[in-house]
């Protein structure tokens, strides 16, 4: 019983750390992103919006998921 506990533990631990670095790398990207929007010209293609979304979207998606 004690083992099965410590491996629950582990598990949440384990996919609490895999959330946190998702979280860091999706909001580094969208600084990123964000600190070269100023750089960009205004007219921005649709595609490369569609493409960030997809990008953006994605891990939001899974995040909720787990």
């Amino acid at each position: 019983m004690g083992k099965h506990l410590k491996t629950v533990r582990a598990n949440y631990l384990f996919i609490g750390f895999r959330l946190v670095i998702r979280v860091l790398s999706l909001g580094y990207f969208a600084f990123n992103f964000l600190f070269n929007l100023k750089d960009m010209p205004k007219e921005m293609p649709i595609s490369t919006l569609c493409i960030l979304l997809i990008l953006i979207g994605v891990p939001t998606i899974g995040l909720v998921i787990t």
